[in-house]
């Protein structure tokens, strides 16, 4: 798999949110519940934008589509981790001022 970020820039991607049009720097100041309303979104879209077939046409909305979930599950992915770190930090140092 070649880098979904240079693809998206490439295509110059751009994300349906309720403010609006959102690029993919946009998406990483969005909360998480915000990012998984966009997922939820993209992915209806996937499933509802037609059957895939060998023998047709290429459909390039299926591809946009599948590189925008791609996209938004790797940022949400990243942003549970950066919260499970904060998490555990902030227990620790808890349990330092405890001692």
């Amino acid at each position: 798999m070649s880098n979904i970020f240079e693809q998206a820039s490439k295509l110059n991607l751009r994300f349906a949110t309720a403010k609006g049009m959102q690029t993919v720097e946009d998406l990483w100041g969005l909360s998480l519940e915000s990012l998984d309303t966009i997922a939820v979104a993209v992915d209806k879209q996937l499933d509802t934008a037609g059957k895939k077939s060998f023998i047709g046409k290429k459909d390039t909305t299926n591809k946009t589509l599948e590189l925008q979930l791609e996209i938004l599950k790797h940022i949400i992915e990243v942003k549970l981790e950066e919260k499970a770190v904060k998490a555990a930090r902030v227990e620790r140092n808890a349990q330092l001022a405890q001692l």
